[in-house]
């Protein structure tokens, strides 16, 4: 018995481990006249393990995948159109080039692992709506301020805050490509909530909750009914099948031990 609950410890631990790059700074319209050189994609460790990147791959918005590459807890990891341009420009070293380019209109940006291809990280950027204007063409990057958040939802982005000291046809450029994000604080809407995370959002197969004291998940469609539910016997961790839900937006309620409930919207696709 005992060995069984340690198996599953570890492989819980894995495979929260795995959702812990994120897609934390996109530059897609650099204020440039014809190729965009200078775009680039910057991806961040938020977890306290190594994560092997081999095998994991952009399937939408670029075309890349990587080699051996281990990426250190707290490390930053920039991919690019153009990898001479950018580290001259930014004066960087030791990005990534890959193939095609950013849509100036905004696209969805799918990162999937090097083992069984899952979801790592799923950002729907655009040009409009709530996303930061000013990251198109007008010389700023968009940055997560919260690594921890929900980043396919805009309002958790911000036009980037780092003065880079260079300019670009006339425009000065914000980014920081390879270090941490500039953001001002009091602008940044969270919905990380007693320490819980809930990815990945949008989710296709499979959704993962991360969070102390779980007693129980449920998923609650637009009407209000309860159309999945999970107990958590107060583990850290679960995760849940939805290959039998429609797509659509549900709302996921996270019961703990301490009588605490936590909800978040979801979409399914």
């Amino acid at each position: 018995m005992k060995r069984v609950f340690l198996l599953f410890t570890v492989l819980s631990t894995f495979y929260c481990a795995i959702g812990q790059v994120v897609i934390s700074e996109i530059m897609y319209n650099p204020p440039e006249s014809g190729r965009d050189v200078i775009e680039f994609i910057e991806l961040y460790n938020n977890g306290t393990e190594v994560v092997n990147l081999k095998g994991y791959t952009f399937s939408e918005g670029i075309d890349f995948t990587f080699g051996e590459v281990e990426m250190q807890a707290g490390e930053y990891i920039v991919l690019t159109e153009d990898k001479a341009e950018l580290e001259t420009f930014f004066k960087i070293a030791d990005t990534y080039e890959w193939s095609g380019a950013l849509a100036n209109s905004g696209e969805a940006l799918t990162l999937l692992d090097g083992i069984d291809g899952d979801l790592v990280d799923y950002v729907f950027y655009d040009n409009s709506g709530d996303w930061p204007s000013e990251a198109d063409g007008k010389g700023y990057s968009i940055i997560l301020c919260d690594p921890n958040s929900d980043n396919s939802d805009p309002l958790h982005w911000q036009k980037a805050g780092t003065d880079s000291g260079l300019s670009r046809n006339g425009f000065v450029v914000f980014a920081s490509p390879g270090s941490e994000n500039n953001c001002i604080t009091s602008n940044v809407y969270s919905r990380k909530q007693n320490g819980v995370k809930i990815y990945p959002n949008p989710a296709y197969n499979d959704l993962q909750v991360c969070v102390s004291g779980l007693l129980k998940v449920e998923i609650i469609s637009v009407l209000g009914d309860v159309v999945l539910e999970k107990s958590g016997n107060g583990r850290s961790e679960l995760r849940l099948s939805l290959i039998d839900l429609v797509n659509g937006i549900y709302i996921v309620r996270v019961i703990l031990l301490d009588g605490s409930i936590i909800t978040q919207k979801l979409v399914k696709k």
